[in-house]
C-alpha cells in the first residue's frame, strides 16, 4: 500500500500516523498461543518513509487480530448491541 494523501477526519483534523481515540474500548482477549510480537500492529507509522504526523505525535496501530466465531468477537457484540441500543458492559482499564 502507498499512501499518497493525507488522512483527515470530516472535522478536518489530522490522523496522520496516529489514528483516531475510540470512544469506547472493548479489548479482545488473546488466545493463549498467541504472543503480542506475532500480531502485525504497526500501522502505518511503522512503514519506512511513512508520512509524518503534523503534530510530530505518532502512533502503532491496533491489535490486528479477529476470532473467526462471531460469538467470540467482544468488539463485533459491542458494536451490535450499541446499534440495538443494549448497554454496552466495558471493564475498567
Amino acid at each position: 500500500m502507498l499512501t499518497t494523501a493525507r488522512y483527515y477526519t470530516p472535522a478536518g483534523r489530522s490522523i496522520q500516523a496516529r489514528g483516531i481515540t475510540p470512544d469506547l474500548v472493548v479489548e479482545q482477549e488473546l488466545p493463549a498461543h498467541f504472543k503480542p510480537d506475532e500480531l502485525d500492529n504497526d500501522g502505518e507509522a511503522g512503514l519506512s518513509g511513512h508520512l509524518k504526523s503534523d503534530s510530530g505525535e505518532e502512533h502503532a496501530g491496533s491489535s490486528s487480530y479477529v476470532p473467526q466465531e462471531k460469538a467470540s468477537d467482544r468488539q463485533l457484540q459491542a458494536a451490535i448491541g450499541l446499534l440495538e441500543g443494549k448497554p454496552i458492559h466495558l471493564r475498567a482499564r
